[in-house]
């Protein structure tokens, strides 16, 4: 869970290894909710990707759906993954949600010394990202106590590859615990697969017995077409600003074998208008053409196989 975009698909696909769930910088890129399997010796993590919170838009209908579907997989889940972005100043929103979801400490109106500089932090070295993840001091013992819905709540500050410092992680870290009280607290950066054993690790410990709900090979619910569309709108988001990601729609239209074995996807893209569909396909289709390049490379490596992908764009 998380409230806006803080990295959370990012962070699935950094725990499973794998690219299954859309990933941009913009909000909402995560319409539904998303099913990943980790299936490690004799445990199975079953993780929900569930659309990010912004209560401030919940007058929206679409806003409010999407509101809707993250309660929904909060309250399916045993476990909830608090994901935060360490370089953004906490708001008086994220707040709320964690006292919602957890026992919390009296608000605290003054924090003014806890935040990052107005700079830019850049990226900080390995050495320093490990010392974070290693160092225990920056964690207390929490004794969890129960909370709205008596789901123990682990709190990810995700993104400290970019804190300049390990000082402002701290104060982060005490900042957020003043408002809730958290099962467990990890660092990483879900970017570079980095501190995510002590999540996993953690997961392990707190699974119970019982008969496995997927196979064992199996990473996600995720149909392939399905995949197939995560991947696209991964780029679609990514490469286009303003609106124009939200206002694409797309859809599988053909997926054949050639004699050689190789997957053939044909793929289409519906837009509104003549100009979204030549900011789509670019100058001379370029950018249709990497488009096209880029998902068949994921594809393929992802399952294993040759795929190539056609996409083509109408407008509707």
């Amino acid at each position: 869970m998380q409230l806006g975009y803080t990295g959370k698909s990012s962070l699935l696909n950094a725990l499973l290894n794998s690219t299954i769930t859309a990933v941009s910088p913009k909000v909402n890129t995560t319409r539904e909710d998303v099913k990943g399997i980790l299936t490690v010796d004799n445990h199975q993590i079953v993780f929900i990707d569930s659309p990010g919170i912004i209560a401030s838009h919940g007058r929206r209908k679409f806003c409010k759906d999407l509101i809707k579907a993250a309660w929904n997989g909060y309250n399916e889940a045993d476990v909830c993954l608090f994901v935060i972005d360490t370089v953004k100043r906490p708001t008086a929103e994220l707040f709320e949600i964690l006292r919602q979801l957890s026992a919390t400490a009296p608000f605290m109106d003054n924090h003014e010394d806890t935040i990052l500089p107005d700079t830019d932090a850049g990226y900080v070295e390995s050495s320093m990202i490990q010392e974070c993840i290693d160092d225990k001091s920056l964690v207390d013992d929490n004794e969890h106590v129960g909370n709205v819905k008596s789901i123990p709540i682990a709190l990810v500050l995700n993104k400290i590859d970019l804190v300049s410092h390990k000082k402002w992680i701290k104060s982060r870290m005490r900042e957020l615990k003043s408002h809730g009280h958290f099962l467990d607290i990890f660092f990483v950066s879900a970017k570079y697969s980095t501190g995510i054993t002590p999540i996993i690790n953690s997961l392990k410990r707190l699974s119970k017995p019982g008969l496995w709900s997927y196979p064992p090979d199996m990473i996600t619910t995720l149909s392939k077409v399905e995949i197939v569309e995560q991947l696209v709108r991964t780029y679609i988001f990514c490469w286009f600003n303003k609106d124009v990601p939200y206002r694409v729609e797309q859809k599988v239209i053909g997926w054949t074998y050639s004699e050689d074995k190789v997957l053939n996807i044909e793929h289409e893209l519906y837009v509104r208008t003549e100009k979204v569909a030549k900011m789509i396909c670019g100058t001379r289709g370029r950018i249709l053409k990497q488009l096209q390049k880029n998902v068949s490379y994921k594809l393929s490596k992802l399952w294993n196989e040759v795929v190539f992908i056609f996409i083509h764009v109408k407008v509707k």
